[in-house]
């Protein structure tokens, strides 16, 4: 799960020019209602959000202690009440397959240039 706070950390220290930062770093294993509980209380105390991100996490929260903790006001809530999140779903998408070929003494090459870059690829494609 993407943690939009670290993600507003990391900007900011970028634009800041920062060569070090701090994290909090949980080492076991938590439920996925305290993850986004804790995604959301620990982003509500600084950064901007996009609200309908903001809700579709806050409607995933069935433990009503987990909303607690997420650190959403009323003001917030109210907001996300205004947000409406459009369906996803295949159908709704504007898809096209690409197939690249490549010939034998090529293919060596393509795969260690795709190999070079996944480090600098988004980390859900890894």
């Amino acid at each position: 799960m993407s943690c939009p706070a670290t993600n507003h950390r990391t900007k900011a220290a970028i634009d800041a020019d920062l060569q070090r930062i701090w994290w909090m770093e949980i080492t076991k294993p938590l439920p996925l209602q305290r993850q986004i509980a804790l995604q959301l209380s620990h982003n509500a105390i600084t950064g901007e959000d996009d609200p309908a991100t903001l809700k579709a996490l806050y409607d995933e929260l069935e433990d009503v202690s987990m909303r607690l903790y997420s650190g959403l006001d009323d003001k917030t809530l109210e907001l996300l009440d205004e947000v409406s999140v459009p369906s996803l779903a295949e159908a709704n998408l504007d898809f096209a397959t690409v197939q690249i070929v490549f010939l034998p003494d090529e293919k060596e090459a393509a795969e260690q240039a795709l190999e070079a870059a996944k480090p600098f690829s988004a980390p859900w494609t890894q």
